[in-house]
């Protein structure tokens, strides 16, 4: 089976990531290596295969498709054969920040959408 999975979040900055419209949408080359990453601007998206060996065959790609003001989009797309309930991989973001003080920040907010 392929799955096709748009993820977005809030950093702790609090700026709001969501899918962009087909429109917005630039081709980037994907990246399918286990600890394989892209960056675009602030953000670091990651393509975790850490699961793989339990897995007889199959693949993950993960791919930035833009990034508009603080807007990030990506998708991930996988296939894997081999044991149903083992995760076999992940695709995260991060997003680059100047470091605080603890005692600085009030709040942390987050959103997550998929």
């Amino acid at each position: 089976m392929k799955y096709l999975t748009s993820l977005t979040l809030a950093s702790l900055t609090g700026l709001t990531l969501a899918s962009s419209s087909a429109g917005d949408i630039s081709k980037r080359a994907e990246f399918c290596g286990q600890w394989d990453t892209a960056t675009d601007g602030n953000y670091i998206v990651y393509n975790d295969l850490w699961g793989e060996s339990s897995a007889t065959s199959g693949s993950q790609c993960t791919e930035i498709v833009s990034l508009s003001g603080n807007t990030l989009t990506w998708f991930t797309s996988w296939s894997w054969e081999g044991i149903s309930y083992d995760v076999k991989s992940f695709a995260n973001a991060e997003y680059t920040i100047t470091p605080k003080k603890l005692s600085a920040i009030s709040s942390i907010p987050t959103t997550w959408k998929w």
